[in-house]
């Protein structure tokens, strides 16, 4: 299955929906690679990538943009910092500021 970013970047609550770790899963899986070999690229074995990819193990601000180097998807990292506690943060508070309808 093919996805297609920008697509979803465009309807912005379901391309939330797809976690960071299956972003670099679908990402690595387009350019034919093995996770042993995205893991080589990283530093990492195939059991810690299938880990970081399905969510056990949170990928750190390194290693998110290690795998957006190794796969030269530099915009997955916009997805990342959409997870990261600083921007849930930032989301919450700017959430509560908006006006709330009558």
């Amino acid at each position: 299955m093919v996805i297609d970013f920008d697509r979803y970047r465009q309807t912005r609550s379901l391309g939330l929906s797809i976690p960071f770790g299956e972003r670099v899963a679908i990402a690595r899986k387009d350019q034919g690679l093995t996770q042993e070999q995205l893991g080589e690229h990283l530093g990492y074995t195939q059991q810690n990538m299938s880990r970081l990819e399905i969510g056990k193990v949170k990928f750190t601000a390194a290693t998110a943009a290690a795998a957006a180097i190794a796969l030269n998807k530099s915009n997955i990292l916009l997805y990342y910092c959409n997870e990261c506690p600083v921007s849930q943060a930032f989301n919450e508070l700017e959430k509560n500021k908006r006006p709330k309808p009558a």
